[in-house]
């Protein structure tokens, strides 16, 4: 029998006030609106209600009569009834359908989006075991019991919506007893309290129907899945200067909110732009306080793999051409493109890559052509585009309200629209032409937000503006106001961009890089000039990609840190760094170049950390130019289990997941002899298997485990 006290706190939650209470029943009484509604809750299969039941329905209440084998029982009934999950799904499902027809719009030839599986690592806890695909990954950790903090990590434009959407759809689906809430900062990065675009997510989705602490409380309860997708967009952006120094205070009162969400079973699922925030000590140990209150489960999306897009046909005729090839198409978008078009136009693309991304906007628009009737060139309509993205810049927004941005499209293109009126059958107003504009593939009407709208991505968006800044469309005063985040929206889509147009782009900026992070002057450089001059003292770079880059005597790095970054077919001179750390990088065909001089500037020492060579001796070239070690080794020091106790939780039984950058920190009062001589024994501890490195992160493995429980703890 279910006690009385927990089908009282429970109806009590969902709003009803018990009117009587026996042995033989409880009466629960609902009034909301114009509804008044009756439960009557029966304790054994004989207590008769007939009298009460008539007495209620002849007071003109709605009547229902239960019995409960347990409070699970009840509960489920109440959430299926309140929430109306059927309804929900369908709700989902139109939402989804609405997201795929947006993605639709970016594609040629009425071709139907579908989801490419991306390529991910986990860090995890050792014994969690992944099945390669990372929907299923994530649905059979919202299954688990315990609450849960799982964070979706990428670059910019690598997949982190997409794949929000696709678990956002596959809960239903699968998992047909949850109803998950899905809140899209990444459209909405104007909200500066992430409390209140919670507290707005929910009273949209629920339609002020469902109080938003019965809500809450499902969400802790695990019946509702959070998914909160852009999270990184609610930084703070007051320092331009300090971005690429995200502090972790700048997320602390954010992640506080949903750590009060993070209890029992609850899942609350993150996605986020790669940085180092959840690989810090500083996120490591604002989990550790709540005492396993929840885990935490971080799945890293891989840069777009050119074979996951591409039919093989394309693949091996692709692999035949010029290796340089695939950084002009290792973005979603243009894959997405490239899969699309037939094989005759891909291998006429493939003789001028350079002319990709211009191809790609000419489809898009021609296409927008006969799909508006819209009898404006794919100039002019870049150019409107071009307008529109600088005066969002200028107002520093990402979307608006559509009667703004109809105005700003008339304001701005007047003498455009008005010779299209005059040539167009029928003479539209210009306000007809601006609606239809809004319309436009490039835009996203964001129904989270009213009718906001927005540019459709990233990359679109970026384009627009670096297209606006190249043909000098901002005054020097509205440049100088550019903000990083802008620029780096230009930047990250002109990569793609042909090296007249990247060039182009660097000498617009290259007056106002003095405004920015010294780290966005080196992505600045790395991306639009494939090469790097100057000296950086004291930055940190994280999760950059360095390809074919030559990092010799015209640089100098003092006192850098690279975290978790790649290279690949990198030339490194010995010259450009002193005292610099490489904490997780991963070098691919890279080379060391000695030089038989040393600058007094460069006469310094390079620090190793978890970094991956896959053995072609490039980490031991890179360290044999340190100077000499002269401090002495300490014997007395067992490194073994010196590495094992940054794996274990304080109870020295329960495991955890540490960082590189934390034992070295943390271990920085050894003589540089003794740290070294630890690094060593923790590679050789990650050779044999007994724990994990994974860039930044450590693990212990099974294997590690054992060795640990059998050998080491005391």
């Amino acid at each position: 029998m279910i006690k009385q006290s927990q089908l009282e706190e429970l109806y009590t939650r969902y709003g009803y006030v018990r009117k009587v209470n026996n042995k033989d029943y409880s009466v629960y009484l609902l009034s909301e609106g114009m509804y008044h509604g009756v439960e009557i809750i029966r304790h054994h299969i004989d207590a008769n209600v007939s009298k009460i039941e008539n007495d209620y329905k002849a007071a003109g209440y709605a009547v229902k009569i239960r019995k409960y084998n347990d409070i699970e029982e009840a509960e489920n009934d109440l959430f299926n009834g309140f929430f109306n999950i059927k309804q929900l799904s369908k709700r989902t499902e139109r939402r989804y359908s609405e997201f795929c027809h947006k993605q639709e719009l970016q594609l040629i030839d009425d071709c139907k989006y579908s989801y490419i599986n991306v390529r991910y690592k986990i860090n995890n806890p050792a014994d969690y075991i992944s099945e390669t695909n990372i929907i299923n990954d994530v649905l059979n950790t919202i299954k688990q019991e315990g609450a849960c903090f799982i964070i979706i990590e990428a670059a910019a434009g690598f997949g982190k919506t997409c794949t929000a959407y696709e678990i956002l759809k596959s809960i239903p689906e699968k998992l047909q007893s949850k109803v998950p809430l899905f809140t899209e900062l990444s459209r909405d990065r104007q909200a500066k309290i992430f409390r209140y675009v919670l507290y707005s997510a929910i009273e949209n989705e629920f339609q002020n129907m469902i109080n938003r602490e019965l809500v809450e409380y499902q969400i802790q309860a695990g019946r509702i899945p959070l998914i909160v997708d852009g999270f990184d967009e609610l930084l703070s952006e007051s320092s331009d200067k300090t971005k690429d120094k995200e502090s972790f205070e700048q997320v602390e009162t954010m992640l506080g909110t949903l750590s009060k969400m993070l209890v029992n079973n609850a899942k609350v699922i993150l996605t986020s732009r790669k940085t180092a925030i959840f690989s810090s000590k500083e996120f490591q140990d604002w989990s550790s306080r709540f005492d396993n209150q929840f885990s935490v489960i971080r799945f890293i999306i891989e840069e777009p793999k050119i074979k996951d897009w591409l039919n093989e046909e394309k693949f091996q005729y692709l692999k035949n051409q010029r290796d340089n090839l695939i950084r002009h198409i290792a973005n979603p978008v243009l894959l997405t493109f490239l899969k699309h078009i037939n094989f005759e136009t891909f291998s006429s693309l493939l003789s001028t890559p350079d002319e990709i991304v211009n191809k790609y906007f000419n489809a898009l628009l021609e296409r927008e052509q006969v799909r508006q009737d819209l009898s404006l060139s794919t100039e002019k309509q870049i150019d409107i585009f071009e307008n529109l993205a600088l005066f969002f810049t200028d107002l520093n927004i990402y979307a608006e309200q559509k009667s703004f941005v109809k105005e700003a499209l008339i304001d701005y293109n007047t003498s455009v629209l008005e010779k299209l009126r005059k040539s167009t059958p029928g003479k539209p107003s210009i306000d007809d032409l601006a609606e239809k504009l809004t319309n436009h593939a490039t835009l996203d009407r964001l129904k989270t937000k009213g009718e906001n709208i927005g540019f459709i991505n990233d990359f679109i968006f970026g384009t627009f503006i670096g297209l606006g800044l190249i043909k000098n469309k901002l005054n020097k005063n509205e440049l100088n106001n550019l903000t990083q985040n802008y620029a780096e929206l230009a930047v990250n889509a002109f990569k793609y961009q042909n090296i007249n147009n990247k060039s182009k782009l660097y000498k617009t900026l290259l007056p106002i890089l003095d405004n920015y992070s010294k780290s966005f002057d080196l992505f600045v450089q790395i991306n639009l000039t494939g090469k790097i001059e100057g000296n950086y003292l004291s930055q940190e770079f994280n999760a950059f990609i360095l390809d074919s880059i030559s990092l010799s005597t015209n640089v100098l790095f003092d006192k850098c840190i690279f975290n978790e970054c790649r290279f690949y077919n990198c030339v490194f001179e010995s010259n450009a760094f002193k005292k610099t750390t490489f904490l997780g990088c991963t070098f691919y065909n890279c080379k060391v170049i000695e030089t038989n001089t040393k600058s007094e500037e460069s006469n310094g020492y390079v620090y190793i950390y978890g970094c991956i060579d896959y053995d072609n001796g490039f980490i031991n070239d890179l360290e044999k130019n340190n100077h000499e070690i002269e401090t002495p080794q300490d014997d007395s020091v067992d490194y073994e289990k010196m590495i094992f106790s940054f794996l274990f939780k304080v109870d020295k039984t329960s495991p955890k997941i540490t960082f590189v950058n934390q034992i070295r920190d943390e271990t920085s009062h050894m003589n540089e002899q003794n740290q070294k001589l630890l690094f060593k024994k923790l590679h050789k501890l990650n050779s044999t298997g007994f724990v994990r490195i994974d860039g930044n992160t450590i693990s212990i493995t099974k294997d590690g485990l054992r060795h640990y429980f059998d050998n080491l703890k005391s």
